[in-house]
């Protein structure tokens, strides 16, 4: 009986371990420009944390984070990556954002005369 427990415990951390979302460090793109990403299991309820970490990350260097944009891949399966570009400005360079959503849906209108 021991040994059945034992096995389900170990089943189940594996398991329960495979579907765990990895937070990817932070990568830097270019002057005050970088990247944070998420990947794995339903990474969309991670996307809040990874901002608020952004932001922190800006605050400890002593500027302002401002969000560029979030790129989403998700599958059917609820895996997929989430990343966040972002901007650490000065006070001078902080405004309010323009956020231009890329079309999801592109239409291509045929007229037949």
């Amino acid at each position: 009986m021991f040994r059945f427990k034992y096995f389900f415990l170990v089943a189940l951390t594996l398991g329960l371990g495979g579907c765990a979302s990895t937070k990817q460090p932070i990568v830097s793109l270019a002057k005050d420009t970088y990247m944070l990403s998420v990947v794995g299991f339903k990474p969309q309820y991670k996307q809040s944390a990874l901002i608020a970490e952004a932001n922190s990350f800006c605050r400890t260097t002593g500027m302002n984070f401002m969000l560029d944009r979030v790129d989403k891949k998700i599958r059917q399966d609820g895996n997929g990556e989430i990343d966040i570009y972002f901007n650490c400005v000065s006070d001078s360079e902080y405004k309010r954002a323009q956020y231009n959503k890329e079309a999801d849906i592109k239409i291509d209108v045929q007229n037949k005369q």
